[in-house]
């Protein structure tokens, strides 16, 4: 379609895939005055758009390569009249279900997402129940690793207006190696929205789990996407191997 002017706004809803809503995309800020004149794109051509690569690995809750500790798909019946929707193998979660100490999926507009913003939640627990990002880093050195907390994340029924952080408490994680594990404490309730470095660790080249315990304090857990950070990466082209394992 010829427009006259740019889109304010685009909306996509998608065909035979597992989003749970529409995908709104980000529309830059175009200068008309310095707008071009080229040829109408008719029908389609290839995009050679790649995601930036240059000092970070990403491992989120949807990752390409992930998998779930329980498989299936579509629902699943929990009593005689109620079916549970599956969201990549796990729960989708619903404000009108309680997966008590159970991992579900939840989509949100504040989520770090490579393919769909989603994040997992789940009520505390004895621990059992937890959720490993994991990826292999290309070098040994020092690795940034942070925590991407969505915005706005709480628990239905709170008071309008009340920080929706309050009751996430601190997490329990491990950084685990071949040969040694790190336990590592976050405070989810001091926390913002985004992006959140938890520490500078000294690792070597190979494979490391970033594990998500069920086992807190606080009134909820959400488990999205964690980023290691080099300066020695350089260009990478070719996606590093990374998947995400759910223990429900």
């Amino acid at each position: 379609m010829l427009y006259p002017h740019p889109p304010e706004s685009v909306i996509i809803e998608t065909y035979l895939a597992e989003n749970r809503g529409p995908l709104f995309v980000h529309v830059p800020t175009y200068d008309t005055e310095a707008a071009v004149h080229s040829r109408v794109l008719d029908g389609h051509q290839p995009s050679n758009w790649e995601p930036d690569w240059s000092n970070w690995i990403v491992v989120d809750d949807l990752d390409v390569d992930s998998r779930a500790s329980s498989a299936g798909s579509g629902v699943r019946k929990t009593d005689e009249c109620s079916l549970v929707d599956f969201d990549a193998g796990v729960p989708a979660y619903s404000q009108f279900e309680r997966f008590i100490g159970q991992w579900s999926r939840e989509a949100s507009r504040t989520s770090w997402g490579r393919y769909r913003k989603t994040h997992l939640r789940s009520e505390p627990a004895n621990g059992q129940q937890r959720v490993t990002f994991s990826t292999t880093l290309p070098n040994a050195g020092a690795w940034t690793l942070a925590y991407h907390l969505p915005a706005g994340v709480g628990i239905p029924g709170r008071i309008r207006g009340e920080s929706a952080t309050e009751a996430l408490g601190t997490y329990d994680m491990t950084i685990s190696m071949q040969d040694r594990d790190i336990g590592v404490r976050f405070n989810a309730s001091d926390a913002e929205g985004g992006w959140n470095e938890i520490g500078r660790f000294q690792l070597d080249a190979g494979v490391v789990d970033v594990i998500v315990s069920t086992n807190t304090i606080g009134a909820l857990l959400v488990a999205d996407a964690i980023r290691w950070r080099s300066r020695k990466i350089g260009y990478v082209k070719v996606r590093l191997p990374t998947q995400l394992e759910v223990v429900l």
